[in-house]
């Protein structure tokens, strides 16, 4: 075999090589099922959104709401109660209540907590906490009179798949069940479970359950979780993730239905939304994203 003929089979070799890396690149990032899911949806093959009830109707409403005074703020919830929406923020170690509109009511100190990642109200003035390295989840109590959180009522360490800061960043709560489900970020992402804690009280019960929902991470295509959000009229999970920049909304059954991009030009949004580290959903349907560093969104039915 002449010198030309080698070439020839090394340059193949190469491009082989290469495209193969590409392959499972994309298959790392689940493309393939986003292009399928993407698909299916252009041609109205998901039932469940033919009457224009999933997000993939909804419409930019309020976008690039900038949070004054604030840093680096992280999750959003909200409570029905006092109609207000409630974030973290790490890198001032607080918790940040705000109105519907953006504005800063109050700021709350958070004290003897390392890295909080997420905020989840449960009922009345209980709170659920979580800190992402040791995936310590805390229910904490939040009222009026509330200006530092120095202790947690009870405290649960999960402590699955330990890997520095790729911990748990998704929380939401199920108030018909009573079910935390949580979200590792990445490396690899998954969703849980936690069944028995809190319960009324705030405290763990005698049957405590943590289980792998294996149907709700398979629907995912995503690169990572930052935020989950639970609707207790469809019991629809909103499943946030800031590198994808998309929202994926699962059924009931756990299977993928609708989704939100939050990419420039796309849903009425004048520029890609940066980070995004937080989803809420408000008891009229509006759909709420915080993102870093101070920036609040809300998206309304189309």
């Amino acid at each position: 075999m002449n010198r030309r003929a080698w070439a020839n089979i090394l340059v193949l070799v190469v491009v082989l090589t290469v495209v193969m890396a590409a392959v499972l690149k994309l298959q790392q990032f689940k493309v393939w099922e986003r292009l399928f899911f993407n698909v299916s949806e252009v041609f109205g093959a998901n039932s469940e959104c033919l009457q224009g009830g999933c997000i993939q109707s909804y419409e930019v409403d309020m976008q690039r709401k900038v949070v004054a005074g604030a840093e680096s703020l992280s999750s959003l919830t909200y409570n029905s109660l006092s109609g207000t929406f409630y974030t973290v923020s790490d890198d001032t170690h607080e918790v940040v209540e705000l109105d519907r509109k953006g504005n800063v009511i109050r700021r709350i100190k958070l004290s003897g907590f390392d890295e909080v990642e997420g905020i989840e109200h449960v009922e009345g003035n209980v709170y659920l906490i979580i800190e992402e390295p040791s995936q310590k989840i805390s229910t904490v109590v939040i009222d009026e009179k509330t200006t530092v959180i120095d202790s947690a009522v009870a405290s649960l360490s999960v402590a699955i798949e330990l890997n520095g800061n790729k911990g748990f960043e998704g929380l939401a709560y199920d108030r018909q069940s009573g079910n935390i489900i949580i979200a590792k970020e990445r490396d690899p992402v998954r969703i849980y479970s936690i069944k028995g804690f809190p319960d009324k009280t705030g405290r763990p019960t005698k049957d405590l359950t943590i289980t792998s929902d294996e149907q709700r991470t398979q629907a995912l295509f995503l690169r990572d979780v930052s935020g989950l959000e639970f609707d207790p009229n469809t019991s629809h999970l909103y499943i946030l993730s800031h590198e994808s920049k998309l929202i994926i909304e699962l059924n009931k059954e756990g299977k993928a239905i609708s989704t939100l991009s939050l990419l420039k030009g796309q849903n009425g949004l004048m520029k890609t939304i940066p980070q995004a580290e937080g989803i809420a959903l408000t008891p009229d349907g509006t759909l709420y994203v915080m993102s870093e560093p101070n920036l609040l969104y809300s998206f309304k039915k189309n």
